[in-house]
């Protein structure tokens, strides 16, 4: 007997057998295998066809609404048509980009991408270069697209605020969230007080990292995963990426590519370590956020203890 009491469900894992048969079916193409790459913030699907590689990407249900969906595509979109080297979304057979896969949740979004061939930069400190062109061109090109309001900023509210309230839930750690605040306290004024206009505030790709970009063996760069583009300060997507690739190797060789396109000024620069500082706040909360979805393997306290040590280096080095 069927209970009538229905539970809530904060996420599904859909069958990649009815995925293949829902690709096959709007974009005309054989799928020969499909399989699941990670279910984090996205699900994203590994799809192998008798055209070659792409991937499905499928969002959850709730969490972005059309609009804000659409600015992210059409914002790839543009980017691929002015020559950038992304992973950009296919039309099906329809013309439509984007399929709707009916969850046990509700109905979720997703859509399908062209492959970035070749492998993660690793220490390529060439590849490292390329990447940061290519950020500096993204930057300088976005100024030329309409800015949708669809999109929400990344700003103190984002990159802080709700971060560091939802990192306030957990009790077990009160004197690193306590610390965080006093951080967050001393850097949100700097952040705040500079300048809006383009071009050092527009449109970023806003989860800049290694773990979104492949190398080809010809040394090109694709860059994909603009799950969190929006409009922010360009020096953010810089310092998110040194945030997460921190030798000096590393640091040198990106921002000699992102300067042989778009030179950081020097207020860009010295805000560097502010928003090394609210990325990492930023990733951390989103850990917390998720970990009903994700589970706390991704909120252990090595890792916490890592983040926090870094954010306490950096503060006690730089002089506010």
């Amino acid at each position: 007997m069927k209970s009538n009491n229905a539970i809530p469900i904060l996420r599904s894992i859909i069958a990649p057998e009815a995925l293949a048969l829902l690709v096959e079916t709007a974009y005309g193409i054989k799928v020969l295998r499909l399989q699941l790459i990670k279910a984090f913030i996205l699900d994203t699907y590994r799809v192998w066809t008798s055209q070659g590689l792409y991937i499905l990407r499928i969002y959850p249900h709730q969490r972005r609404t059309l609009p804000e969906i659409n600015a992210e595509l059409d914002f790839v979109s543009f980017l691929h048509n002015q020559d950038i080297r992304v992973s950009h979304p296919v039309l099906q057979a329809s013309g439509d980009r984007l399929l709707v896969v009916d969850a046990p949740e509700g109905e979720r979004y997703a859509a399908l991408f062209t492959y970035a061939q070749g492998q993660p930069l690793g220490e390529d400190m060439k590849a490292f270069r390329v990447y940061g062109s290519t950020l500096a061109r993204i930057h300088t090109l976005s100024d030329t697209l309409p800015q949708s309001s669809a999109r929400y900023a990344r700003d103190i509210a984002c990159l802080l605020d709700r971060p560091l309230a939802c990192l306030s839930r957990f009790e077990l750690r009160r004197e690193d969230w306590d610390f965080l605040q006093r951080v967050a306290a001393v850097i949100a004024p700097q952040i705040t007080a500079l300048t809006t206009e383009p071009p050092y505030y527009g449109y970023c790709h806003g989860d800049a990292s290694s773990d979104n970009a492949h190398v080809d063996a010809e040394g090109g760069v694709t860059l994909f995963d603009f799950d969190f583009c929006g409009p922010g300060w360009r020096a953010y997507d810089v310092g998110a990426f040194l945030s997460t690739e921190r030798s000096e190797a590393a640091e040198e060789a990106l921002l000699a590519g992102y300067d042989s396109v778009r030179r950081l000024t020097n207020e860009e620069k010295s805000a560097l370590p502010l928003f090394k500082i609210a990325q990492t706040i930023w990733m951390l909360g989103i850990r917390a956020s998720y970990i009903n979805e994700w589970g706390d393997i991704y909120f252990a306290d090595g890792f916490i203890d890592h983040i926090v040590g870094y954010v306490r280096t950096i503060f006690e080095t730089v002089k506010w």
